[in-house]
């Protein structure tokens, strides 16, 4: 509850004011009062008061600040959890089958670049292929500041508020921000017969229905395709294979959550690992991928 005692302000032994504090704050508005002589009044009066309602206002601004923050993350829960019939593709099959035929000419310098590389079975190797393969140059700044910037939403935005927005999903796996991940392998998917391995940012599953949630996070300013990049569907794809999680889940849905350096939301992408159009897309661009790195080990 607030202060409200009537104070008496005397100048040269005369009293020039009786009354409370906001009958002082009005009084002051009214005769528009020195801004300077008004704090200092306050200062010497109504300090106790200006001190409650300083702290009155912060506890409603932290009050206003939690609700606002509440329904943020229940719209991104909501958010992450819309399976939809329709799973978007940023293209269709017929120009994934083209890109997987004009992929990278072994005269082509990022050949030479490849050909250096010793691991090939990482999503992560998967996706920067397909990356590379969308875009000409690489910007190693930019993606030094995309993974700062993920590390930011995974420690400050990430876990607790998906958790406590749905008690229907539980977490059961996470990538840590200070220690090595476990590694999850995928055997379904083969490079130069050996299983593809990942880390995937947050697995969910749901309580009642067994279904699989994974989250990626994303850190971009670029422009984002109304589907979203096709290395990172493509890296969700490959995770929605995990052995751990994909041999039981009646359903693997496959969340990509978009934001800026503030950090704060800007979009996200939802698909389904059974979704036929979304599939085959991406079993063209990694059949591509195995391809292309036999067609290295040929050559070095």
């Amino acid at each position: 509850m607030s202060l409200n005692k009537t104070k008496q302000i005397f100048s040269n032994g005369r009293k020039v004011f009786e009354g409370t504090f906001d009958e002082f704050k009005k009084m002051a508005t009214d005769q528009n009062l020195d801004r300077i002589l008004f704090y200092e009044l306050v200062k010497t009066y109504f300090l106790e008061e200006l001190e409650d309602e300083a702290r009155q206002a912060r506890l409603e601004r932290e009050k206003i600040s939690l609700v606002q923050q509440n329904n943020r993350q229940k719209s991104r829960w909501r958010d992450l959890t819309n399976d939809q019939d329709e799973a978007p593709l940023s293209m269709p099959p017929s120009i994934a089958i083209q890109t997987k035929q004009s992929l990278w000419q072994p005269d082509d310098c990022r050949f030479e670049e490849w050909k250096r590389r010793e691991l090939f079975n990482r999503v992560t190797d998967f996706s920067s292929w397909v990356f590379r393969a969308h875009n000409n140059k690489t910007n190693y700044i930019a993606m030094a500041k995309g993974k700062i910037g993920e590390r930011r939403v995974k420690a400050t935005k990430k876990k607790i508020p998906i958790v406590k927005s749905d008690s229907d999903w539980e977490l059961i796996y996470e990538d840590p921000l200070h220690s090595r991940a476990e590694v999850l392998e995928i055997s379904s998917l083969e490079v130069l017969g050996t299983p593809m391995f990942g880390c995937p940012d947050y697995v969910f599953r749901h309580r009642d229905n067994g279904k699989i949630l994974i989250v990626e996070i994303k850190v971009s300013e670029r422009n984002i395709p109304p589907e979203c990049w096709p290395n990172v569907q493509c890296q969700l794809w490959a995770y929605g294979h995990i052995d751990r999680f994909f041999e039981n889940a009646p359903e693997v849905l496959l969340a990509a959550e978009v934001w800026d350096f503030k950090p704060s939301r800007r979009q996200t992408f939802v698909w389904r690992l059974s979704d036929s159009r979304f599939y085959q897309r991406n079993q063209i661009l990694f059949d591509a991928f195995k391809s292309w790195i036999v067609t290295i080990k040929r050559v070095a």
